[in-house]
């Protein structure tokens, strides 16, 4: 029974059991070179009796050994394994006829490994128990014992133990327990037995198998050296098959068996650069895109610096809306503090007043408003002329020229949240109050309203519908009203819209460019002037089309940036259509309220 030091080389004992085979047909051929006298079948000479056998352990490894019997005991013998690695432990002819128990104590000393191993055989039953300790744990460990084979290994201290063993047939077969190290680099160089240690079962021991082609490493009769065979051509042949033909093919089979590990590490090491350079690529090409994406467009930076003031602005629009309509609506009422408080009469004066000095023109009506537009107020503007008409040429008639006072400027100097009152501002409200509100109320006694109560409702009808009118007028006004200043520290969005107007302008003088500017869209340009330069002017500028030479996601940005201005643009649009439908709600129900007058009417007659 030949035990290897390692588990996978035992495809090398197949390779070299066929090399037996092949050199024995060899042999029947003529072809090996040997006598024809040798013989590997040749028998020895009686041998004699072991009680135990060690092989494949450390050259120069200590061995203490003992061997118990129910009626002897023989002392602890010390002992070294010979530079083959083999130790036999011979019986003493006091112990040839034992017919008890035997056991076997064992301590083997290695220069990197120790071993204890108790063997007890029952004589009787032929029962084998194995206990002991390995210095290496989880060391693998194979038992055999006359038919039966058991793998087992040891815990973590080392320990080991098999009990109830009992070989079937002879009982005179061997016990052998085979210790299989971890660390062995090559299977062919250690084709000796693996760390084995075999003891014979049979009473008063037994002969050990003198011809084992594995055995055989030396040019020596035997590998055992108390063991007694002719030196003869058997023993060389056995030799020269070990060295030559086993030996040779387990150093062939493990090259073969590297080379092949080497080839598919090759093909590993391909694969691995393989993946390696797909995901070094595949990261160039999303850092290439990163770069691509994430890279800024001056267009869409362009964008967003122009629309950066719009919400403020937006929020002005409200308050300038109110504040106006307020103004309307008082006036209406002849609310305090305003021109119509004391009736019609003193807001006729006020008003012609504010016409002779600010909007009267002597040349209308075929010059026959000379006598009317005299005020007895110098000019403001050399030479000297009669002292009748507007002071200011610029604002003839334009309480009543609704195209210069109201359509044609892009951003009006009206902000009604301070308390300074500008000439647009005065503009607008006698515009507002020419085209909505001609004559005031006249004051009526409370008698006088109990008689006719049912014309104070129709005049608060009219003024209810007054308001709903004006109210489209207010909310125009509010959007050409001028920004707010910015603070010091900040830059306002129309500050880059005038940069860009400067660009699409071009020319010299940057003073002249830039007063120029200021004229068509303000100093502080109004939410109308800014979105006339956000859906109108921003297209034509050649600079916006050249810049949508951009990556593929810049230019989806900018696509979002205008629809977003699209969306705000299509909100205006919709408030203006909300009031479109007020104003035209207002007129029909003013244009039946005559026909539900009469109808009530005969309503009333009916009753």
């Amino acid at each position: 029974m030949i035990l290897k030091r390692n588990k996978h080389s035992r495809k090398s004992a197949l390779l070299a059991a066929g090399s037996i085979c092949l050199f024995c047909a060899c042999l029947l051929l003529g072809l090996s070179g040997y006598s024809a006298n040798a013989s590997l079948f040749e028998k020895k000479t009686a041998p004699e009796k072991y009680f135990a056998a060690l092989s494949g352990f450390e050259p120069g490894a200590i061995v203490v050994y003992s061997i118990l019997f129910d009626s002897a005991d023989m002392s602890q013998i010390t002992s070294v394994v010979d530079q083959h690695g083999y130790l036999n432990i011979p019986v003493p002819k006091d112990f040839e006829n034992i017919a008890s128990n035997v056991i076997y104590d064992f301590s083997i000393s290695e220069e990197k490994r120790t071993l204890s191993l108790l063997l007890k055989i029952d004589a009787r039953t032929g029962a084998v128990s194995v206990k002991g300790q390995d210095s290496e744990p989880f060391a693998n460990i194979e038992i055999r014992a006359s038919g039966q084979n058991i793998e087992t290994r040891t815990d973590w201290a080392g320990l080991f133990e098999e009990t109830g063993l009992r070989p079937s047939g002879d009982k005179s077969n061997a016990v052998q327990v085979a210790f299989y190290s971890r660390d062995i680099a090559s299977d062919a160089r250690n084709h000796q037995s693996p760390a084995v240690i075999k003891v014979l079962s049979a009473p008063g021991g037994g002969d050990l198998p003198g011809t084992n082609l594995n055995t055989f490493t030396e040019s020596n009769c035997s590998p055992y050296p108390h063991s007694t065979c002719n030196t003869g051509a058997v023993n060389a042949q056995n030799n020269n098959i070990v060295n030559n033909y086993v030996m040779g093919l387990q150093l062939m089979t493990e090259q073969f068996s590297g080379i092949a590990m080497q080839q598919v590490a090759m093909v590993g090491m391909f694969f691995d650069a393989k993946d390696q350079l797909e995901v070094q690529r595949l990261h160039q090409k999303l850092k290439a895109e990163a770069v691509k994406d994430y890279h800024p467009s001056d267009q869409m930076c362009r964008i967003g610096s122009f629309a950066r003031s719009l919400a403020t602005v937006e929020e002005k629009v409200a308050h300038d809306q109110m504040v106006l309509n307020d103004i309307l609506m008082e006036s209406e009422s002849n609310r305090s503090n305003m021109g119509t408080a004391l009736g019609p009469e003193s807001d006729f004066k006020n008003r012609l007043q504010q016409f002779r000095t600010i909007y009267c023109d002597p040349n209308d009506n075929n010059a026959g408003l000379g006598l009317l537009c005299d005020h007895g107020l110098p000019p403001l503007v050399p030479p000297v002329t009669p002292p009748f008409g507007a002071i200011d040429q610029l604002r003839v008639n334009k309480d009543i020229d609704y195209a210069r006072t109201v359509e044609l400027p892009l951003t009006l100097d009206v902000d009604f949240t301070n308390a300074e009152l500008s000439d647009d501002e005065t503009d607008v409200v006698a515009l507002a109050r020419n085209l909505y509100w001609t004559d005031a109320f006249s004051f009526a006694s409370e008698n006088a309203l109990k008689k006719n109560a049912k014309y104070f409702k129709q005049s608060r009808q009219h003024m209810a519908l007054n308001n709903l009118a004006h109210n489209s007028y207010t909310k125009l006004i509010a959007l050409k009203a001028q920004a707010p200043a910015p603070p010091a520290d900040v830059e306002p969005g129309w500050a880059y819209m005038k940069t860009m107007l400067r660009e699409l302008v071009g020319g010299a003088n940057a003073a002249e460019i830039d007063e120029n500017i200021e004229e068509m869209v303000g100093e502080n340009p109004s939410y109308y002037a800014q979105m006339d330069i956000l859906t109108k002017k921003l297209y034509q500028n050649p600079n916006f089309y050249t810049n949508l030479y951009d990556k593929p996601v810049n230019v989806d940005r900018i696509n979002a940036s205008l629809e977003a201005i699209g969306l705000m643009q299509q909100r205006d649009h919709y408030e203006a259509a909300l009031r479109r439908e007020m104003l035209m709600s207002g007129m029909v129900e003013q244009e039946l309220i005559t026909d539900a007058e009469i109808l009530q009417g005969k309503l009333l007659e009916l009753e």
